[in-house]
C-alpha cells in the first residue's frame, strides 16, 4: 500500500510539473493554458518586427528545444500508463506494488534512452546544420 501511495505521489509532482514546463505555472480559476508559452517554446516565436539578428537567434533557440525538454519525466509517465495498460489488457488486473515499480522502471528507463540515443545521434546533428545554416546566411548579402 505505501508503494502505492509514493508513486501516487511521485506521478502527481511529476504531472504537475510536467503541465508547468508546457505552459502552465499557473492556472487561475481552471483556465485552459497555452503550450506556445511553454518552457521548450517560449522565445521562439517569429513576430512582424524581429529584425534578422533576432530570427537567427529564435531559429536558433528553436531548434535547441531538446535542451529544454525535460525527458524523464516524460518517460516516468509513460511508464506508468505503459504498465497500468500491460496489465490492464494482458492480464485483466492491477499490477502489484512491485510489478508497478518494476514495469514502470523498465519501460521508463528504455524511453530515457532511446530519446537520449535520438538526441545524441540525430537531434545534435541537426541543431549542428541549423547553426551553421545561419551563420551561412549571416555571410551572405
Amino acid at each position: 500500500m505505501w508503494v502505492y501511495l509514493a508513486i501516487g505521489i511521485f506521478l502527481a509532482y511529476v504531472l504537475f510539473k510536467e503541465r508547468q514546463a508546457l505552459g502552465c505555472p499557473n492556472v487561475p480559476n481552471g483556465e485552459d493554458c497555452d503550450n506556445a508559452n511553454g518552457k521548450a517554446v517560449r522565445g521562439s516565436e517569429p513576430k512582424p518586427g524581429d529584425d534578422k539578428e533576432t530570427l537567427y537567434k529564435k531559429i536558433l533557440l528553436g531548434a535547441k528545444f531538446m535542451d529544454r525538454f525535460v525527458v524523464w519525466r516524460v518517460s516516468i509517465i509513460a511508464g506508468f500508463v505503459s504498465a497500468m495498460l500491460i496489465y490492464f489488457f494482458i492480464y485483466s488486473r492491477v499490477p502489484t506494488e512491485i510489478e508497478l515499480s518494476i514495469t514502470m522502471f523498465v519501460v521508463a528507463a528504455v524511453g530515457y534512452f532511446l530519446i537520449s540515443f535520438y538526441r545524441f545521434h540525430l537531434i545534435a546533428y541537426i541543431e549542428k546544420n541549423i547553426a551553421d545554416s545561419i551563420d551561412m546566411l549571416k555571410t551572405m548579402p
